[in-house]
């Protein structure tokens, strides 16, 4: 009886360091996975103050200094973090020639305008939106209906307003892709493209399906 109950004891011993070796890998994988997440969660870019800082953060290699093209034309020097083949943020800055003082952060997709459905990459945001999102789950994270600009122009599908929603004043700012070539009628053709503000919840968009393809972050005062 006594080597019964000894190797009794040695065999629960063994399965609870072994149940606590497990144990503190998954710790550790999560706290690895945590300061990954950190690492890419696109407001902490903001917290770095040159392009030099941004090199050491997240490697010389995923870091360039190029053109940054706007809208009507619009075009300054700036600098491209790609960290995936699916997003890359553009990083404007106070002083491009030394490139240091971050204005902002931008997350832009690289799919196709019209792509029914954007690919997320591996940013992720404090406030819930990522690339890929639809105007409904925009409307949920927000609480409430938003407007935006019509599109099939430079400033197409920018958005105008949050109207008191969660995402106000957030420091955030969001162009959402046209979506699907739906077969529109020339009366809701009408309702969301040109020079117009657009209501979020208009069941036009349903058909269309647009997404959000470029997501800012700027510092909040």
């Amino acid at each position: 009886m006594g080597v019964l109950l000894v190797v009794g004891i040695a065999s629960c011993t063994g399965n609870s360091a072994e149940n606590v070796g497990k144990k503190e890998r998954v710790a550790d994988s999560a706290r690895v996975a945590d300061s990954v997440a950190s690492l890419l969660r696109i407001e902490n870019v903001l917290d770095i103050d040159s392009e030099e800082e941004l090199k050491k953060k997240y490697g010389p290699s995923y870091v360039s200094y190029d053109t940054i093209w706007g809208a009507e034309g619009y075009f300054t020097m700036g600098t491209y973090l790609r960290m995936d083949q699916i997003t890359h943020v553009e990083i404007m800055w106070m002083d491009s020639a030394v490139r240091t003082g971050m204005i902002s952060a931008t997350l832009v997709s690289d799919d196709d305008y019209f792509a029914e459905q954007l690919g997320k990459g591996v940013w992720s945001s404090r406030t819930g939106v990522c690339i890929g999102m639809n105007t409904d789950e925009l409307e949920r994270l927000n609480g409430r209906p938003f407007t935006f600009s019509g599109f099939g122009w430079d400033y197409g599908g920018g958005v105008i307003s949050w109207e008191g929603g969660s995402l106000d004043q957030k420091g955030i700012a969001i162009q959402l892709s046209e979506g699907a070539n739906a077969d529109l009628q020339q009366n809701e053709i009408n309702q969301v493209f040109g020079d117009i503000t657009v209501v979020s919840n208009n069941a036009v968009l349903k058909k269309l399906k647009p997404r959000v393809r470029t997501f800012s972050v700027a510092k909040v005062n």
